[in-house]
């Protein structure tokens, strides 16, 4: 398996990182060791409904879509989530996103949808790969 680093993951990260919607000791000491998980999807920590779950909601699902979930980071505690797209043997790293609402969870998960149907097209940016 390789962790695939889409434009849109890539982008998504370095605005978030911009707006301090988390610090990057919140990116080195805590998400990143997570999405390194993704070699190790037995990790029990798969098994955590409030750290990795289906991505769906109001009616739409992504086949073979998931969302990593962190919650109360950078000022204001807010709730980060990355979708993440496991297909053909790899996870693809999509847009991530700050959950203010479920307004907002859903347009994250309508854009990650459309980034999918992409990526099983083929059509996406590939910015290298995440060990």
């Amino acid at each position: 398996m390789e962790i695939v680093i889409t434009g849109w993951g890539l982008r998504s990260y370095l605005k978030l990182l911009d707006e301090g919607r988390f610090t990057e000791e919140e990116y080195w000491g805590q998400m990143r060791p997570d999405i390194l998980m993704l070699y190790d999807l037995g990790n029990p920590k798969f098994h955590l409904g409030k750290f990795w779950s289906p991505a769906a909601t109001q009616g739409l699902t992504v086949q073979s879509g998931w969302k990593m979930k962190w919650h109360n980071m950078g000022p204001g505690g807010a709730q980060r989530r990355l979708p993440v797209l496991l297909f053909e043997g790899d996870a693809f790293l999509c847009e991530a996103y700050v959950k203010v609402s479920d307004y907002a969870d859903a347009r994250g998960i309508a854009r990650f949808s459309a980034q999918a149907v992409n990526i099983r097209k083929g059509s996406y940016e590939d910015c290298g790969r995440l060990r």
